[in-house]
């Protein structure tokens, strides 16, 4: 079973990311503060971290920039929100920081599976291509 972590403050999204894990048999941890994410990331075995590009203590990308630069680290899933959204090209810069994926919600629970899927072959961490 893979291990998922959530970091988002909205309950909406941490709800329908625990309707996607739950049908799909995937373990998940909220933390619906940055901090308690960096916490609970410190403290666990993780395949994946999906966050939130717009928190509020800290952004997102810099956690991504953070957990990136680690030798071993997790995939990265980056969610966003449109209405939040400064006028860049999101999906590109996540991703240069070293997400795999980036969503705007809501997004497409099978979409969102099938970029897991993809994920997780083979699933675990990756090695910083530095």
């Amino acid at each position: 079973m893979s291990k998922l972590l959530i970091i988002d403050p909205d309950p909406d999204s941490q709800e329908s990311m625990k309707r996607i894990c739950d049908w799909s048999g995937i373990e998940m941890v909220v933390a619906g503060k940055l901090s308690e994410g960096i916490r609970l990331s410190a403290q666990q075995s993780l395949d994946c971290i999906v966050i939130d590009l717009f928190l509020e203590q800290k952004s997102g990308f810099s956690f991504i920039a953070e957990i990136t630069s680690q030798e071993i680290h997790p995939l990265i899933i980056a969610t966003f929100s449109a209405t939040r959204a400064p006028k860049f090209n999101i999906r590109r810069f996540a991703h240069l920081l070293g997400a795999s994926y980036t969503f705007e919600k809501p997004f497409n629970s099978m979409l969102f599976l099938q970029a897991f899927s993809d994920l997780e072959s083979p699933i675990s961490t990756v090695r910083n291509r530095g």
